[in-house]
């Protein structure tokens, strides 16, 4: 797994296209066309609630056809409230992505991407602004790309101040 926004940070014009991986072509501006729609249903009660999202994304880049992309998926997210300052929330998501322009390792093109998440996040009310969150993730991508799959776990903490 890598780092994109870190990979094209340290892309500029003047680099030579031999020193960009294969797979990450080098991007200095483009303009993107987003079409982006998301169906979703929540559930609340005073010590659960419950998300169910499906959603779809269209990605056109007007430069660079090879990061062209469709994304299709959904997402469960159940959360439980013992007290008014915790709460739980576990989500399960599924996305799948097609790259048809996409250049692979193997020099073929097109790229199809099944991407998988499964995460737990804790939050606690500090203050009546303020809230703590610690969250732990397991992410997997499995692809015809074998150069771009992976399997990480991640965690976070987050303090955030609402208004």
């Amino acid at each position: 797994h890598r780092d994109t926004a870190e990979d094209l940070v340290s892309i500029t014009a003047d680099t030579p296209r031999d020193t960009v991986g294969f797979t990450e072509p080098a991007v200095v501006a483009d303009n993107i066309f987003t079409k982006h729609a998301e169906i979703f249903y929540e559930y609340a009660r005073p010590f659960v609630g419950g998300r169910v999202s499906i959603l779809a994304d269209d990605r056109d880049y007007s430069a660079s056809d090879e990061l062209n992309e469709r994304a299709y998926g959904g997402l469960l997210e159940i959360g439980y409230r013992p007290a008014t300052l915790w709460e739980a929330r576990l989500a399960a998501g599924y996305t799948f992505r097609d790259l048809p322009n996409a250049r692979r390792a193997d020099m073929g093109l097109g790229r199809t991407d099944n991407d998988s998440e499964i995460s737990l996040r804790l939050l606690y009310r500090v203050q009546r602004h303020l809230t703590v969150s610690l969250r732990a993730a397991w992410r997997d991508r499995a692809s015809t790309d074998p150069s771009v799959e992976f399997t990480e776990v991640v965690g976070g903490l987050a303090l955030s101040y609402q208004r």
